[in-house]
């Protein structure tokens, strides 16, 4: 990513200083990027293939303000932190189904930052992460919006991102190893995702926001609002209806054969 392209990126998360490798700006970035470009699998439900290439994700989601998944947000944010000078990490992850499974391998895609000898865990791609990258100290409460996330030892080859859900309860968000990997190794899930059957993203559309206290998201057939850790439920009625929320809450014009 040029000088330019990292400005235009800059400036599409309202980012407006100028960048440097420490953990601050690491915190602002990511937490900016949450609330400005949102996880969504539209293009998916469009007909539009998805490809894991640079200049395509970069010309999607900061020329075109559209969001993504996993693959496309982290890929350029990783591309990001790589070309402002971060020591940055792609990891593989695998994330928690509703039924106590988990994903396969390369099911999800973070990034490990290493900001003087301290890793931290940043993914702007999930759509349920912290808004800040976590610590990666094993067993320790982070403070996350109206919850506490913790990274805990799952087995001997796998640590666990685990958020508190009512009190003491946790709950699993993902697994995941430090071993480090290429962008390339994802092209398999990332296919498996656009048109497998048996992928939560071909079942619903899905657009979901970080907001000032709490997030917004909306599916085929409703939009959640969560505010203050209350959650606000209303149906979508139409296709219009939908249109209007998507340009309303995420800032996203559809093109007219979508």
């Amino acid at each position: 990513m040029h000088k330019l392209q990292i400005r235009q990126y800059l400036d599409r998360i309202e980012f407006y200083e100028e960048p440097e490798v420490n953990l601050e700006t690491l915190k602002k970035m990511h937490k900016l990027h949450l609330s400005k470009v949102p996880f969504e699998n539209l293009d998916i439900h469009s007909g539009k293939i998805i490809i894991l290439d640079i200049e395509r994700i970069f010309r999607k989601i900061v020329k075109n303000l559209r969001g993504g998944f996993c693959f496309e947000l982290n890929t350029l944010f990783y591309d990001l932190l790589k070309s402002i000078g971060f020591d940055v990490t792609l990891i593989s992850a695998n994330a928690a189904n509703k039924n106590g499974t988990f994903g396969e391998e390369f099911d999800h895609m973070a990034i490990i930052v290493n900001i003087d000898n301290s890793l931290w865990l940043a993914d702007v791609g999930f759509g349920d992460f912290p808004i800040y990258p976590l610590e990666l100290k094993l067993n320790v409460g982070q403070l996350d919006v109206n919850r506490i996330v913790k990274i805990v030892k799952h087995d001997e080859q796998y640590l666990k991102v685990v958020k508190s859900v009512q009190g003491n309860r946790f709950v699993p968000l993902y697994l995941f190893t430090l071993l480090p990997r290429q962008i390339k190794d994802f092209k398999q899930m990332c296919l498996f995702h656009q048109y497998s059957p048996d992928s939560p993203f071909t079942k619903n559309r899905i657009c979901s926001i970080e907001t000032e206290n709490g997030r917004v998201t909306m599916t085929d057939t409703h939009l959640t609002i969560t505010a203050e850790g209350k959650k606000r439920k209303y149906n979508i009625k139409n296709v219009q209806e939908f249109k209007h929320y998507l340009k309303e809450f995420f800032n996203i014009v559809q093109d007219p054969e979508e």
